[in-house]
This record gives structure tokens, sequence and C-alpha cells, in this order.
């Protein structure tokens, strides 16, 4: 049932049930006030008892015993016998007898009576005589049944009318809820950028689940252009790799194919490198793949020097003498992909040490720690302003006799995007390359340190 009938119905029996409540109190207020009058009214006219004791035989026995309100008198002579007289209006069926004073109800001719009785001194006599008034109670019934009829008609009309009222502004008041489920129908029908639903509604509640609607669409949005922004990726990378991974593939064939044939080691040596190349492009593939699927779980607040040291520490010394120079405050605090960060630290360093000063000379690389990024200078021949975009892309090197798959540069710019930042390649004041890894800013430090010294490797 929608919720205006829910709403409508509730209200219908809201009202029935109080109609039948106030029926009930009205019912009993009346009886005890209708009740109360009665008794009044037999205590007014018990002011006449000694009259009655007085003049209750002669008024028996005359015409005016069928104009008085009923009363029966009960005298006793001095001899002691008992002599009711019954005046008025009073049941032929008879009442019950008068034995003292006091209030009674009593029932007869069908029909109830309310008695009461008190005891006075004969004038003549001095004896007690009791004297009871009686006055019927079936006007007072009538009444009641007449109320309550009225009522209980009056309630069911009162009942349809507030459950139509009810309906009524159930409807209206549940009308932002219809229009809200009416526009989330038809998301479906859009694109990921109208997935949105309008939070300006005239009920703060049903604002309130809007915003909340509207917050898990978006974030349900972005997840979903990412996932199809990985799917995509996927697509490329598979159709790069495949182009990629094909000539060493082939060369590698061919020279186990000539080794086999001539047993000449070089050709194993080639095919060997050959394969180093293809393992190496595909877990550059693999994670570079990994960067588009990641969640928010993966972000934590660490310490970016932290990262770069350990980056440095397990970097190894490329099998050459080479010098490394870490510069920045401690204590960069900011929310990082901590392996991410690491992995996109170490291939910029192992391209600055790869391309670094020449054979006949040791390559220095200096690190710089800044909130919100970290900057590696080389002493290389550097990358041209027209190929510092290029190189970005996957599988592009710097040139074509360039070791690695031509995934590095592409995994840091991914590292940097997932961020919040981006990758500047720039010219370094050493002569080389400096590769800036922009990262999400982080909140200001209260303080710089001194950078600590070289790190020979």
């Amino acid at each position: 049932m929608r919720l205006a009938d829910r709403t409508a119905v509730a209200a219908a029996c809201s009202g029935l049930l109080a109609v039948i409540v106030v029926t009930v109190v009205a019912s009993v207020l009346f009886a005890v006030s209708v009740a109360q009058r009665v008794d009044d009214q037999l205590e007014d006219r018990a002011r006449a008892a000694p009259v009655l004791a007085a003049i209750g035989p002669r008024i028996e026995v005359s015409e005016l015993s069928f104009v008085v309100a009923g009363a029966r008198v009960r005298t006793v002579s001095p001899d002691g016998d008992a002599e009711t007289v019954e005046l008025g209006l009073l049941p032929a069926g008879g009442l019950p007898p008068l034995t003292g004073p006091g209030w009674r109800t009593a029932t007869a001719d069908g029909e109830s009576w309310r008695l009461y009785a008190v005891e006075v001194d004969h004038p003549r006599t001095g004896e007690p005589t009791l004297v009871e008034f009686v006055e019927p109670l079936g006007d007072v019934r009538r009444q009641l049944r007449v109320l309550r009829r009225r009522m209980i008609t009056f309630g069911f009309a009162a009942a349809l009318a507030v459950g139509a009222l009810g309906f009524v502004v159930a409807r209206r008041t549940a009308r932002p809820l219809t229009d809200l489920a009416h526009e989330v129908a038809k998301i479906g029908d859009r694109p990921e950028e109208g997935w949105t639903v309008s939070v300006d509604r005239s009920t703060p509640e049903v604002a309130e689940i809007a915003g909340a609607l509207d917050d898990g669409l978006q974030r349900l949005a972005v997840a979903t252009r990412r996932r199809q922004e990985a799917l995509e990726g996927a697509r490329s990378f598979a159709s790069a790799a495949s182009h990629e991974l094909r000539t060493p593939l082939q060369s590698a064939m061919t020279n186990l194919d000539v080794a086999l044939t001539t047993g000449h080691d070089a050709h194993v040596a080639q095919a060997r490198s050959d394969l180093d190349r293809m393992r190496t492009a595909l877990d550059a593939v693999r994670r570079l793949s990994e960067v588009d699927l990641l969640g928010d779980d993966v972000f934590e607040d660490a310490d970016l020097g932290e990262v770069v040291d350990r980056a440095i520490g397990a970097l190894g010394a490329e099998g050459r003498a080479a010098t490394i120079a870490i510069e920045g405050p401690d204590d960069v605090v900011l929310p990082l992909w901590v392996d991410g960060v690491g992995l996109a630290v170490e291939n910029l360093l192992h391209n600055a040490l790869r391309h670094g000063a020449g054979p006949d000379a040791d390559p220095r690389v200096v690190v710089t720690v800044a909130p919100g990024s970290v900057t590696v200078d080389d002493d290389g021949p550097g990358v041209p302003p027209e190929d510092r975009a290029r190189v970005l892309r996957p599988f592009e090197r710097g040139a074509a006799t360039s070791p690695g798959s031509g995934l590095g540069l592409a995994f840091v710019d991914r590292v940097a995007a997932v961020h919040g930042g981006a990758v500047r390649i720039e010219t370094s004041p050493l002569g080389g390359a400096r590769v800036v890894l922009g990262l999400r800013p982080p909140p200001e430090p209260s303080a710089d340190s001194p950078s600590p010294g070289p790190i020979d490797l």
C-alpha cells in the first residue's frame, strides 16, 4: 500500500477511534449528569416530606392522588401496625418494599426508577414515618440512546471526512517522495554525468534523503567512470602490449632457433635479454593497470620523506657507483598510496641512474621532497621539450635505443593523477632532466628541518 493510502487509512482509523472514545466518554458524562439532576430533583422534593407524612392518607383518597409526583408514605400506628400510602405516578408492577431511608434504583414495568426515602416524625403521633419519592428513569435512558445514535452517526461521518482529508493531505505530503522516486527511475537512461537528483524539496526529511541519495549517485558515477576508464585503459594496454611484445618475442624465438642450430651462446644471451624485456614490460603493464582500479581505502596518512627514503634504500646501486642526495623538510604528512608513490619514486630513480652522466663518470641524482611533490634531478642528457608529453604515454621511450618497457613514466603519471596531481618534466640545474611528481597538497608544515646529507650508493 502506498504511503498516501496508508496515511489516509491511519487518519480514518484514528478519527473513528477518537469519535468512539468521545462517544463513550460523553455518554458516561451525560448519564452521570442526568442522574445527578434526577437526584437533585428528588432531594428538592424531599423537603416536602413532613407535609406528605401528615396529609398523605388524605391525598390518597382525593383527586390529587393522580396529580402529585410519585411517592410512598409508610406510617406506623401507636399499636405498631404499619401502613403504606402510594401517591401519584407509580409502576403498576409495584416497587420493592419500603424498609428504610436512602437511595435505591429499582426496575418495574420494564424500566428503571430512582427511589429516595427519608425518615421524618409524624406531625400528630410523633412516630417515625418513611417518605419515599419516586422518579422514572425511562426518559433519561431514551435520551442517552438518542445521544449515542447521533454521536455514532456523527462519528462515522467524521471518520470518513477525516479519512478523505487525510488522503488529500497525505498525497500532498508524499508528493516530494513520489517525485523523487520518478526522478530516480529515470536515472538509468542517463549517462553518468546526469546521475543526480534535485535536493531542493519542500520537506526537510525528503531533502535529507535526496541529498544522501545524490551523494551516493555521485560516488557511484565517479566509480563507474573510473571502471570504464580502467576497461578502456585495459583494452588499450592489451593492444599496445601485444604490439610491443610481438617484436621481442619473435626476436627471442629466432635467436633460440639459431642457437639450437649453431650452438652459439651469443644468441642464447640475446634471447634471454629479449625475454627479460618482455618480463619487465608485462610487470609494468600489470602495475599500470592496477592504478586505475584503486579504491579510496588504499590511501593513508604517511610521511612523504620516509616513503622516499625507503624507495632509495630498495633501489640498489644499479651496478654503478652513484650519489643520491635527498633534500627537503621532515614531517611532510599527507594522504598517500604508499606503495604506488614508492614504486613511482623508484622508477624515477631508475631512469635518473640509467641515463646518468655517462660510462666514464658516476651519475649524480638529487631528490627534493616538498609539501605535495617529489622532484628528481639528474645530470644525464635530459628530455627534449618536444618529447616531454610523449614519454608520459604508455610504451613511449625517449629514444628508440633507450632500454626499458616505456611504461615507467606512464606509471608515475597515473600515480600523480590518482593523488590529484600531475607530472612535469623540465630541465635540471644539474644539466639533465628534472621530473616533478606532483601529489595532493598537504597541510602546511609547522617548521622546516635540516635535510640529511648525501647518500652514497
